[in-house]
């Protein structure tokens, strides 16, 4: 099995799926893709419930999180940072990724998460393809502190049928231009009532984790590799980052692998032969 987890992972996917009996990424071709790739969630627990701060009693209408400052994401935030100070509102960012403002990066007096502080946050996904469906951590960790997202990104389908995101963000494809979709913001603003209620969707959602597991789990049992037949060590090899422990995955692992066997999981080296790689940030 092969898990990549960086965008660009639809194109590595059909390329590994030859290769691999199963494939499992954060994105996935919009057509086309094979029947042995699937989508799967970068983090369970992005999306959970706190005691928010009500939206229209926070102090920052906007805030941006983002040390990717590419020319094109950076424009069109831009155009929001500009739309919310004509109109008197507060925009802040605490990433490398200013937009164009004259304002220091923000830190929370209180040394606590600024999200907690925001009305909305803005989430652009890493991955912008048409031709791929992607949803990585940007959009429920908005929702996580109970901000409404302001999204850009491929991965509208993927939230809702096959993680159960809640319709709790504006969304820009909705809108044609990025000065329409920054008019829709700052107007939503201005609508106290209306951010309370967007967030209490988020408040009172219940949240269907790993969901995405069933369908994989399907063709795991139509198609199991050999290991499943065994109660031998099932050998994981993360190849990037350093962190070889990742307790989400290995759920994940569980619960799309469900079987009668028990299966002790072993981390190797870098690039060791392994029946299970980890390739990329996402998965720990």
């Amino acid at each position: 099995m092969f898990v990549p987890g960086e965008p660009g992972g639809a194109s590595r996917s059909l390329t590994f799926s030859k290769h691999y009996d199963l494939v499992l990424s954060m994105e996935i071709l919009r057509q086309d893709s094979p029947e042995n790739v699937f989508h799967v969630g970068c983090d369970e627990n992005t999306v959970v419930q706190h005691n928010f701060t009500r939206a229209s009693l926070r102090p920052i209408d906007v805030l941006y999180t983002s040390s990717q400052c590419d020319t094109k994401r950076e424009n069109m935030v831009r155009v929001i940072r500009q739309a919310l100070e004509e109109a008197g509102l507060r925009f802040e960012y605490n990433g490398r990724c200013s937009a164009g403002s004259g304002n220091p990066r923000y830190k929370s007096a209180s040394g606590g998460e600024p999200a907690l502080e925001a009305k909305m946050m803005i989430a652009i996904s890493r991955s912008q393809d048409p031709k791929t469906e992607a949803l990585d951590e940007k959009l429920g960790k908005a929702m996580k502190f109970g901000c409404i997202a302001i999204y850009a990104g491929v991965g509208q389908r993927l939230a809702h049928t096959v993680h159960d995101y809640p319709h709790a963000y504006l969304d820009r494809q909705n809108y044609s231009s990025d000065h329409y979709f920054a008019r829709a913001i700052v107007l939503t603003l201005q609508r106290p009532t209306l951010l309370d209620s967007v967030q209490q969707r988020l408040v009172g959602h219940e949240w269907n984790h790993m969901r995405f597991c069933r369908p994989i789990h399907d063709f795991v049992f139509r198609h199991p590799p050999i290991w499943m037949h065994s109660d031998t060590s099932v050998s994981v090899a993360k190849n990037n980052g350093v962190n070889f422990s990742n307790a989400f995955f290995l759920r994940v692992i569980e619960c799309v692998f469900k079987s009668n066997h028990s299966h002790t999981y072993t981390w190797v080296r870098k690039f060791e032969e392994a029946d299970i790689e980890i390739n990329h940030c996402c998965f720990g």
